[in-house]
């Protein structure tokens, strides 16, 4: 952005590119760390497998919630298993599964860890609409970028297009670019944005939408909820 914003309630951070703009952000703390707990805990003997065959650790579990309609039958996940920062900022916040039933499977609950952490990104999304205005376009990176069924919850989830760099490794791309501009190597910061490629973008479906928000405000309403119960189940765990 051309000019700081700052969320009056601070849930988002600002911070100076160089003398012209500013960005403006959520750093949540339950990305990669849920995916990773979900494989480690709930498809701990095909992770197992995955790392003897050498192949990719996530494969299984992305297999697997391929096989699950949106949603996941009613299941959904709040993923605070670090407390979290944006958009909660709050320490003692703690993960939990909401709707669990019989008929629910582990694909069940890996497709809701997915989703809970896609919804998570929804709320820090709709804060910095607030700031920033509407959406022109989103990059998304990262290691879940490597997954074609995370990239596709996402976009249905976010109810947005979302672009893809040749690079999983946005941060380090751009601190190269940064440094570039700062040697003289390019002239601006719009030069050292053309060097960044887009390979794929992906769009919501609107079925899959349609599920999605339907359920988000139960998501925000179930966490509103258990906000409350944070600060005591931390004190019992000292």
């Amino acid at each position: 952005v051309e000019e700081p914003f700052l969320h009056p309630q601070g849930e988002t951070f600002c911070f100076a590119l160089d003398e012209q703009h500013w960005v403006i952000g959520g750093a949540s703390s339950n990305g990669a760390v849920a995916l990773d707990w979900a494989s480690q805990t709930i498809f701990a003997e095909e992770r197992q497998q995955a790392i003897q065959n050498g192949t990719n650790l996530y494969d299984p579990i992305m297999a697997k919630i391929a096989t699950v309609p949106a949603g996941a039958n009613g299941l959904l996940f709040h993923p605070y298993l670090l407390g979290e920062r944006a958009p909660l900022w709050n320490a003692e916040a703690s993960a939990s599964f909401i709707g669990l039933r019989k008929n629910h499977h582990a694909g069940h609950l890996a497709r809701a860890v997915v989703e809970g952490i896609c919804f998570n990104l929804k709320t820090i999304l709709e804060d910095l609409k607030q700031l920033g205005g509407p959406v022109q376009e989103i990059r998304a990176t990262g290691g879940f970028a490597d997954s074609p069924v995370f990239r596709q919850i996402m976009a249905d989830v976010l109810g947005e297009t979302l672009s893809f760099t040749d690079s999983t490794e946005a941060s380090a791309l751009g601190a190269v670019l940064l440094g570039w501009q700062g040697l003289g190597q390019l002239p601006n910061l719009q030069a050292a944005a053309q060097q960044v490629l887009i390979h794929e973008t992906v769009t919501p479906r609107a079925d899959q939408l349609l599920s999605y928000q339907k359920l988000y405000p139960v998501f925000q309403e179930t966490q509103q909820v258990l906000a409350q119960s944070y600060q005591k189940l931390a004190e019992f765990r000292k």
